[in-house]
Order: C-alpha cells, then structure tokens, then sequence
C-alpha cells in the first residue's frame, strides 16, 4: 500500500519485489502486483511514460493475470496521452500498437470494450489543430456503449463538451470576421 505519497518509495519497494523473485511461480505471483504497483505510483506521479512501460510489461508477459486487461487499458490511456502531449507520429503508432494489443489479446475483456472511449479522447485530443474533430470526437463519444460503465457516463458528457468548443470557437471565429471587417471599413475611410 502506498502512504502518504511516497511514490518513490512505493516504486523502490515494488522492485525490491521484482529482484526477489526465484521462481516461475513466485514470478506469476508476485510480479504482476509489483508493475501495476510502479505503473500506479508513476500515474500519480504524472509520468505516464513510464507507466505505460510498467504496465505493457504486467500484460505482455503475464497475460493471465487478472489485472493484465486492465493494465493494457491503462498503458493504451497512457500511450494515448503521451501522443496527445507531443504530437510524435511514432508516439501515435506506439498508441495505435496498444489498441491492437489490447483487443487482440483480451478480446472479450470489459477493457477490450471500452476502447471506444479512447478512441473518441485521441480524437478530441487531436482537436487542437482542426476544431472539426471536435464533431468527430464527439459522434465517437456517441458510441460508447452504457456497459462502459462510468467511462459511458463521461463519454456523454465530453459529447457535450466537445459541441459545446465547437460552438464556441465557431463564435469567436466569426466575432473575429465581423471585426476584421470593422477594420477594413474603417481602414478605407
């Protein structure tokens, strides 16, 4: 259990675990719990690269593991942020790789279902440089099923909020024209 914050030290505990390990069995046990651990304590740490890295581990190598879905998701939400942050296409392949390793492992995995959600947060992300995504964004929220569960109820409102940019910079757009049309005129006085 993390206390008080000390991230590092959670981390620093969680690979005390990792180079105690002897056994195969003592591997399928003990390592899962000590990566999620890290992945966790670097999500709060708002280091989501090297929370992705933990987390691709735990669902790479111990695929049966009961929180091996679940740290896919993650390590998809994490790889989906970091592309959103620097706008790296190699960034954005890492993300894309995530998916598919996702849906292709854990197919069937309530996680492998809410691939929805992050699919419709890349595009919003994305909607920096052209505001049109934000519709896209917003119809890809639309999609997000109700056994999503609380990522459902989010998904309707980011549908909301992302019409709600769209309009808004759709005003200021177009206060901008009549502005600059104020400008002229008077510029031609």
């Amino acid at each position: 259990k993390i206390q008080d914050e000390d991230y590092y030290g959670g981390i620093r505990n969680a690979q005390r675990v990792l180079g105690a390990v002897r056994s195969k069995d003592e591997a399928e046990k003990y390592v899962p719990q000590a990566l999620n651990k890290i992945g966790t304590c670097y999500i709060y740490m708002d280091r989501p690269f090297e929370a992705a890295i933990a987390y691709s581990e735990l669902a790479r190598r111990f695929p049966k593991s009961p929180l091996a879905s679940r740290c896919a998701f993650d390590a998809a939400k994490c790889y989906s942020q970091i592309a959103g942050i620097t706008g790296i296409p190699a960034d954005d392949a890492q993300y894309e790789e995530a998916l598919k390793f996702l849906t292709g492992t854990f197919p069937n995995s309530k996680e492998a279902k809410n691939v929805q959600f992050l699919v419709a947060k890349r595009i919003e992300d994305k909607a920096r440089d052209d505001r049109k995504k934000l519709l896209e964004a917003a119809k890809e929220y639309g999609k997000v099923t109700p056994s999503a569960g609380s990522l459902y109820e989010l998904a309707l409102s980011r549908v909301g909020f992302c019409y709600y940019l769209y309009g808004r910079q759709t005003y200021a757009d177009q206060i901008k024209q009549v502005k600059d049309e104020a400008a002229k005129q008077e510029l031609k006085k």
